[in-house]
């Protein structure tokens, strides 16, 4: 039934009359809610939030203790602001990849740097701490045979990626250490004792060596005069790359994720491995590694041909049927008892830890990416 000329007046006469009652009411929820009143689009800081905190985080940059104070302060109520406002948005997970350079290392900079990723709502960053053969270590405290991204004289005892991680933590953000894996850059290339651990392809060629177009890029647009890519199966470089990570997990990161988990891929018409001999397995130890799959001699024999040639023929088989008989089965391993683990010092909650928050172990939300 159609409602009358009076009746709709008098409708609009009580929506016009609670309009602004039920608008005060809205905007003051709005501003009690948690972490909403310093946030806006996207869980970035307001303006004024982001002004405030810069100007003490200056003012304690020249030596005002209280400043210092505040400004510490403000650094908590940001990052439980933001860890708020992601708890109540999607994605709940926003990251950046952060390279550091020596300029980093200058007083305020690394205050500054991680601010500005705060400000703009992220809460996570995946610090490049091994790329292009260099190491996010300090020179005085580096065990790996990688050279230090911080090299200039006077910054020998800086330690950029603890120094990261502390103060990412203490503004809320989770810092993962981001590395190359089978890629170990080609200054590793140059170490004079380090050559038989490169990775070697049927031609006996290495990723240096091979016909690779070091000034030219491919479809990803990475270059590859930086690359060199190993025997994942040698034991020296497995011993150098578990000795960084040692080094990198010292510190204490969020988690750990890996790149380069692959070769190169060639141009041109290099970028399809065509061939047996194009795949990077004919390094001493990746080589081992493959043939002793084999369940029998039989097996090894057939895989040692395939490699040797690229191929095998219904003649090689009767071949290796003739020189080997009766196939012998290989000798089961022993089993191993597990190594007993050492316990794990309990971590430290961050100086903006919120008790209403979920303990840290469950932030980890995409199983397998971390370490």
């Amino acid at each position: 039934m159609a409602k009358s000329p009076i009746a709709l007046n008098w409708l609009h006469r009580l929506l016009s009359l609670y309009k602004p009652m039920l608008g005060a009411i809205l905007l003051s929820l709005l501003a009690t809610s948690p972490g909403r009143s310093q946030t806006i689009a996207f869980c970035r800081l307001s303006p004024e939030a982001i002004a405030s905190k810069e100007s003490l985080r200056q003012s304690a940059l020249s030596g005002d203790s209280n400043a210092q104070q505040q400004y510490n302060q403000i650094l908590i109520q940001h990052a439980q602001a933001v860890y708020r406002c992601r708890q109540q948005s999607r994605p709940q997970n926003q990251a950046l990849w952060l390279r550091l350079y020596s300029c980093d290392a200058q007083p305020g900079a690394i205050e500054k740097l991680l601010d500005d990723i705060i400000n703009k709502g992220y809460n996570q960053v995946y610090l490049e701490v091994f790329y292009d053969g260099q190491v996010l270590l300090p020179a005085a405290n580096n065990p790996t045979p990688w050279p230090s991204v911080m090299r200039s004289p006077g910054l020998e005892q800086v330690d950029l990626l603890a120094q990261t991680i502390e103060k990412g933590r203490q503004r809320g953000l989770q810092v993962y250490a981001w590395m190359f894996m089978l890629n170990f850059g080609y200054t590793y290339t140059l170490l004079p004792n380090r050559a038989g651990v490169l990775a070697v392809n049927g031609s006996g060629e290495t990723t240096v060596t091979a016909n690779l177009d070091g000034t030219a890029s491919n479809d990803f647009g990475e270059s590859y005069i930086n690359q060199g890519f190993v025997d994942p199966y040698n034991p020296t470089a497995r011993q150098d790359f578990n000795t960084l990570l040692n080094a990198v997990l010292s510190r204490r990161p969020s988690g750990v994720l890996f790149d380069y988990v692959r070769y190169p891929r060639g141009l041109g018409p290099q970028s399809v491995a065509s061939r047996v001999k194009d795949l990077w397995i004919y390094g001493d130890a990746s080589l081992s590694a493959l043939l002793q799959r084999a369940n029998n001699d039989r097996g090894r024999e057939l895989l040692q041909r395939y490699v040797s040639q690229g191929f095998v023929t219904e003649n090689d088989v009767n071949q290796i049927n003739q020189k080997y008989p009766e196939p012998t089965e290989p000798t089961p391993a022993e089993p191993q008892e597990p190594e007993p683990q050492e316990p794990q010092p309990q971590e430290k909650p961050p100086l903006w830890h919120d008790e209403t928050a979920p303990p840290r172990s469950q932030w980890h939300s995409q199983p397998g990416k971390y370490l």
